[in-house]
């Protein structure tokens, strides 16, 4: 399924905090987000989607790298997938699958570390927090050449330090960071 939270609560009128990766589809399906629409498969969003449009796929449990793979492997031709998880068994399931496709190493807090996680991967990207303002580590990115995007950037005084950097990319749930970075 497709849903970035790790339980229903913030998104549905059921205030269930039950993990979405404890619920078979068919729960799912009998839940509707506040919306009224319904959490989608992966298979069905990427049959919907124009394949010049760019995916960032997260991994966010484990034992799926190799399904994921799967599936994006019988897909033709390829959309542009990016494959980001913090976790890197996940990545490296999915990568001895399917090792054309780009990688991306989240990290919790940039550290050096990150860049031998990365380095390991053969990953293209290291997507980092907010948090994470060590400009120091931020050229040995750039050094290294790294893309680099930041999650979640939610507060316009972050996007503009941000935007300063000359990182690659932001991840935002803010509608006026998104309009005020579709603009520029």
């Amino acid at each position: 399924v497709v849903f970035h939270d790790d339980n229903l609560e913030r998104l549905t009128l059921s205030q269930s905090t039950k993990k979405i990766n404890d619920l078979n589809y068919e729960e799912l399906l009998n839940t509707p987000l506040l919306d009224g629409s319904i959490i989608p498969l992966l298979k069905d969003i990427l049959d919907e989607m124009d394949q010049q449009i760019a995916f960032n796929l997260e991994i966010k449990t484990t034992s799926v790298g190799i399904q994921l793979s799967d599936m994006i492997k019988d897909r033709k031709p390829y959309a542009p997938y990016l494959i980001s998880s913090f976790l890197m068994m996940e990545l490296n399931a999915f990568k001895t699958r399917n090792p054309n496709i780009p990688l991306a190493w989240l990290t919790p807090q940039l550290c050096l570390n990150d860049f031998k996680i990365a380095k390991k991967l053969n990953a293209i990207s290291i997507h980092i927090p907010n948090e994470s303002k060590d400009i120091t580590l931020l050229k040995k990115m750039k050094e290294e050449n790294y893309l680099c995007n930041v999650y979640t950037v939610n507060e316009i005084q972050d996007y503009h330090f941000w935007k300063q950097q000359n990182i690659n990319g932001i991840f935002t749930d803010s509608t006026i960071i998104l309009g005020n970075h579709l603009a520029t």
